[in-house]
C-alpha cells in the first residue's frame, strides 16, 4: 500500500515538474500593455494605446512599441509579437459599433426616424372667409378710393354750372414780355494791307551801257585766282567807298572784271544780298566762293540799278 501511495506521488511530482518547465520554456507574456482603438484597412494601420505612457499611437505593420512588435493589421484585429509567442488584440471598434447599434431607436416601432438637421416647417395659418367679406390679397394694388370735395367746391348750380379749380387763384396772372434779343454788332473787317510796290529802277541816262540781266557761267577757280591779291586789284582798279557800296575807279575793256559786265563808275552795294560796306565785307564774300554754286553782284550806274548774276561751275 505503501509503495502505492509513493509512486502516485512521485508521478504527480514528475507531472508537476514537466508542467512548470514547458511554462519556463514557452516565456510568461505577463499582462499586455497594448489596446487597439480603431483599425484602418485600408491603410493597413492602427491606433494603439499604450497604458503604460497613456499615448495614442497609430502603427504599421514593423513597428515597436516597448516589448510588442506589430506583426499584422488585419481587418478588426492587430497580431503583435512579445518574445517568442505572438497575440491577436481585438478592435474595440466593432463593439462600439455593436452598442450603437444596440442603442439606435427601432424605426418600425414608433414610425420612421427623424431627420435631426431638417428645417421644421412651421404651417401656414389659412384665413377662413368670415361674414366681414372675402380675403383680402396683401400683394395687390391698392384701389382707388373717390374722396369728396370739399362743399366749398363742389357744383351747387346744376349741370350748367362749372366746376371750381381749387388751385385757381382770385388773379390772373401777370403777362411777362421778354425783350427781342439785341443783334450783335458786327465786326468790322480789318482791311488787306495795301503793298505798294518798288518804284522801277531808273533807266540809264542815254548812251550809257545797260547792266546785263541774263546769268553768265563761270569757272569758280578764274574767279577765286583774279580776286585773290586785294592789294593789286586796289592798285588797278582803285576803290573808293560811298554812302550805298564800293565805286570801281576804272575798269579797262579786255580785262577779266570787264568781261564780267563791270564797267567803270559802277558802284557794288551787295554780294548775294549781304551790303558791301568795305574791304571786311568783300574778304568775307570771297571766303563763301569755295562753296558757292552761284553770285549776284548788286549794282548801281549812272542812277540807275541792276544784278550781275553768275552760275559758279
Amino acid at each position: 500500500m505503501r509503495a502505492r501511495l509513493a509512486s502516485i506521488l512521485l508521478l504527480t511530482l514528475v507531472a508537476t515538474g514537466s508542467a512548470a518547465a514547458d511554462r519556463a520554456a514557452k516565456g510568461r507574456v505577463g499582462k499586455v500593455t497594448l489596446r487597439v482603438a480603431q483599425v484602418f484597412p485600408e491603410t493597413g494601420q492602427a491606433l494603439v494605446l499604450d497604458k503604460t505612457t497613456g499615448r495614442h499611437l497609430v502603427v504599421s505593420e514593423g513597428d515597436t512599441i516597448g516589448k510588442y512588435q506589430i506583426v499584422e493589421v488585419g481587418d478588426d484585429e492587430v497580431v503583435v509579437r512579445s518574445g517568442t509567442r505572438e497575440l491577436v488584440l481585438p478592435s474595440d471598434e466593432p463593439a462600439r459599433v455593436d452598442r450603437e447599434k444596440a442603442t439606435a431607436p427601432d424605426a418600425t416601432a414608433e414610425g420612421p426616424l427623424l431627420d435631426p438637421y431638417a428645417v421644421e416647417a412651421k404651417p401656414v395659418a389659412a384665413s377662413t372667409p368670415s361674414a366681414a367679406g372675402p380675403l383680402l390679397d396683401p400683394y395687390a394694388p391698392e384701389p382707388i378710393r373717390e374722396v369728396l370735395a370739399p362743399a366749398t367746391q363742389r357744383a351747387t348750380g346744376g349741370a350748367g354750372t362749372p366746376l371750381v379749380d381749387p388751385y385757381a387763384s382770385g388773379e390772373a396772372p401777370p403777362v411777362v414780355v421778354a425783350p427781342l434779343p439785341v443783334p450783335p454788332k458786327p465786326v468790322p473787317s480789318t482791311p488787306a494791307p495795301v503793298v505798294t510796290p518798288a518804284p522801277p529802277a531808273p533807266a540809264p541816262a542815254p548812251g550809257v551801257e545797260v547792266v546785263r540781266v541774263e546769268t553768265q557761267t563761270i569757272k569758280r577757280g578764274e574767279l577765286s585766282a583774279a580776286l585773290a591779291d586785294f592789294d593789286r586789284l586796289s592798285k588797278t582798279i582803285g576803290f573808293t567807298r560811298t554812302a550805298t557800296g564800293v565805286r570801281l575807279g576804272k575798269v579797262d575793256a579786255g580785262t577779266y572784271f570787264y568781261g564780267l559786265g563791270l564797267r567803270t563808275g559802277d558802284v557794288v552795294t551787295a554780294i548775294d544780298g549781304a551790303p558791301l560796306r568795305g574791304l571786311d565785307d568783300a574778304a568775307g564774300a570771297y571766303a563763301r566762293l569755295g562753296s558757292a554754286k552761284k553770285l549776284a553782284l548788286d549794282v548801281e550806274r549812272a542812277g540807275a540799278r541792276g544784278t550781275l548774276r553768275f552760275a559758279l561751275k
